[in-house]
């Protein structure tokens, strides 16, 4: 049966394509007509798909990118949540007025800033505030040439005027070693400083460059008055002080003006870190669980045995640079047995009769070197004839002591004479590096007939025992890069601190004084070398190793770096990507 005329008046198609379809399917059968209407159907349906999916992608397409301008551009958003820094120290400074600090910590790199400033890695002396400067062949003459964008954070320009104040400021306290070279200071105009010195002084720059000459603001300071250095404190640095409450914590902010860091630093401002808090957290133990439990993001002083496990957890940091300090023990010259003529003696019996080696290695894990001699190897004074090395000797030791007439009368392993047992009594602070330290010596010192009593304090306690001056003799540890550390804690003229020994020989005050104006560096170093092998020879203290500075720090804490130093103090590179959560 035919249907082709009937289906074609049926279709709503156009006159050409039905006369075109009328001729083709004369004679179809309808099951083949049927089957071909479907797929003409079909190639329409498809069509008119084809454009309304392009249509589609072109809606989608617009939208997706009205979208992403929208979410970047237009989009109104929650600020972003600041980007906190804690760290857990163990002390902080004494006073934040550069004038009369005599104990600095690193909050001070982030409000001040220093007149030059010394690259970390390559120790080359850069620009600081001062963008370079030249010196006269005979020494004599120093001109800074000062950036001219840095402000004190009150607003106030940094210019020559009130870095010329801020340094002579330090003739007032006991930093004024170290400008005592400059006669004066002129300010031939607002960004040129010049220095007229007494006598060339080889060791300028390096003081220039430390927190204990960093750069106040005269304003700040005049208004503030006495509340200065406790309560307030104004410098240009990259951070500004929030707040400090003593004993707690202290709080610094973000400076988002400061633009002006220096050269070696990847970014030179402002920080990419809002805020850091210090929390001030004596007691090693509370620091270590509170690390532990991500209550401070990042420990300065981690001890050695803490350190090897930390060096095991992938989400942790630790950084280890060469120290630049000592532990020793000292000794109270002023009191028995030190102020008589067995005092140097029993002194020379104890540095002859303590293993260093086994210090270094058992008590800090590998994080310290054997001590011989007075000064670090950082510094080039370390290096002097081996003949006055304390070498482990013990049954030199006791020979001095026998020599002498310590001898042990009634066998109870003490030694005595004249009726007075050898017993010494020995603060020291609550460190646990500290206190397993001197439990060895102990050990170590009762096999040569010399008996040791610990007595053990928070680091607070500790210190206002040395500046009351009860102590007999103490263990501790210093820090610094520099031969003039002899100066400081032997020098005559600073009893009773920082010269907690109380040592006061007139001879080596002298030298010392000769070294300290030595015209040059190579005369200055030989100078102290002398001064070096002298405080030896007296014993000034005995050295027992040199402790490797460690910080341990959470992986989202970046930008790092160790120094000579320790950890790098300016934080213009440091960052934080998002903790990851707990």
């Amino acid at each position: 049966m035919n249907f082709s005329g009937n289906i074609l008046k049926e279709c709503s198609m156009s006159r050409c394509f039905a006369s075109y379809t009328v001729e083709f399917c004369s004679g179809i059968e309808a099951k083949t007509l049927y089957m071909l209407f479907y797929f003409y159907g079909f190639l329409g349906v498809l069509m008119v798909s084809r454009r309304i999916l392009l249509v589609l992608v072109l809606v989608i397409i617009a939208a997706s990118v009205g979208g992403y301008i929208y979410y970047q551009f237009l989009m109104p958003r929650p600020p972003a949540k600041p980007k906190r820094l804690i760290i857990a120290i163990s002390s902080e400074p004494d006073t934040l007025d550069i004038s009369k600090m005599t104990w600095a910590t690193t909050i001070l790199a982030d409000i001040y800033d220093t007149l030059v400033t010394q690259d970390p890695v390559t120790l080359e002396f850069k620009d600081g505030l001062a963008e370079r400067w030249e010196v006269s062949e005979d020494g004599l003459k120093w001109t800074f040439y000062l950036k001219k964008d840095a402000r004190f954070h009150d607003g106030t320009p940094v210019n020559a005027s009130a870095i010329a104040w801020s340094l002579m400021k330090l003739k007032e306290g006991p930093s004024a070693y170290m400008v005592d070279a400059i006669e004066k200071i002129e300010t031939p105009d607002p960004y040129t400083l010049v220095f007229i010195m007494k006598r060339p002084d080889a060791n300028l720059l390096w003081n220039l460059a430390t927190v204990y000459m960093c750069i106040m603001s005269p304003s700040a300071y005049q208004k503030y008055g006495e509340e200065y250095g406790t309560k307030y404190a104004v410098g240009s640095g990259p951070f500004i002080l929030k707040e400090w409450i003593k004993g707690e914590r202290m709080v610094v902010v973000r400076n988002p003006e400061y633009k002006w860091g220096p050269s070696w630093c990847k970014n030179r401002g402002p920080a990419y870190i809002d805020e850091i808090v210090y929390r001030i957290v004596p007691e090693e133990t509370t620091r270590i669980m509170m690390f532990e439990a991500r209550e401070v993001d990042m420990l300065l002083e981690v001890p050695p045995h803490k350190a090897k496990e930390y060096e095991k957890n992938p989400d942790v940091t630790v950084l280890s640079g060469p120290g630049y300090g000592t532990y020793c023990l000292w000794f109270n010259h002023e009191v028995w047995p030190w102020n008589t003529t067995d005092g140097i003696i029993i002194k020379k019996a104890i540095a002859y009769a303590i293993d260093r080696e086994a210090i270094a290695e058992h008590v800090f894990f590998g994080y310290a070197d054997p001590a011989y001699v007075l000064l670090p190897p950082v510094v080039p004074e370390h290096d002097i004839p081996e003949e006055y090395h304390f070498k482990y000797d013990p049954e030199y030791a006791k020979k001095l002591l026998e020599e002498a007439g310590w001898i042990d009368v009634d066998g109870d392993g003490v030694r005595e004479k004249n009726g007075r047992k050898l017993i010494l009594k020995c603060l020291a602070h609550d460190a646990s590096e500290i206190v397993k330290t001197i439990e060895v010596v102990q050990e170590q010192l009762a096999k040569i007939g010399i008996k040791i009593e610990i007595e053990v304090y928070d680091w607070t306690t500790f210190h206002d025992k040395l500046r009351a001056g009860v102590q007999q003799m103490y263990i501790r540890w210093w820090y610094w890069p520099n031969a003039d550390i002899l100066d400081w804690f032997f020098h005559s003229r600073m009893i009773p601190f920082p010269n907690h020994s109380r040592f006061n020989d007139t001879e080596f005050d002298r030298m010392l004084e000769y070294a300290m104006k030595a015209p040059t560096w190579e005369e200055r170093v030989a100078r102290f070398k002398n001064c070096h092998i002298y405080a030896i020879q007296k014993v000034v203290w005995v050295p027992i190793v040199y402790p490797r500075i460690i910080a341990a720090f959470y992986n989202y804490v970046t930008g790092v770096k160790m120094g000579i130093w320790g950890v790098v103090d300016i934080k213009l590179d440091w960052d934080i990507k998002p903790a990851p959560a707990l």
